[in-house]
């Protein structure tokens, strides 16, 4: 995945959206990732919480080439497993936490924006819905 991931993005001004809930446990991660990259790559980082739709004016300012969307995922993998998400695939059983609300917001970001548009789920130990 990683080498995937590399692939996609070399040498693009790339934007980091985080989505998650701080409050919910694993569903965490977006947000604590975002602040733990933040100043430290050279992506525009954005915390979108529960609400990456009100950020994608923040992602078009930046004029990124690709966007990395991070969300906490259930996929029946191991904890920590990360996947690269097919748009299409958001809202399929295989990637049950990631709803129809991030597979509108995926298509209505890149209706906006022609940057390449990068999905990333990761699996943890209670993913939450």
């Amino acid at each position: 995945m990683f080498d995937e991931l590399e692939r996609r993005l070399e040498g693009k001004r790339s934007a980091l959206l985080a989505v998650g809930n701080p409050m919910c446990g694993d569903d965490a991660l977006g947000p604590t990732l975002a602040d733990r990259l933040q100043g430290k790559v050279s992506a525009t980082t954005v915390d979108a919480g529960e609400v990456p739709e009100n950020y994608v004016g923040v992602v078009a300012a930046a004029q990124p080439e690709a966007v990395v969307i991070v969300d906490a995922a259930d996929f029946g993998a191991a904890a920590g497993d990360a996947a690269i998400v097919a748009p299409d695939d958001l809202t399929g059983p295989k990637f049950s936490t990631l709803n129809a609300g991030l597979s509108l917001f995926v298509r209505f970001l890149q209706s906006e924006n022609p940057a390449e548009v990068v999905v990333i789920g990761v699996h943890l130990s209670s993913a939450n819905p």
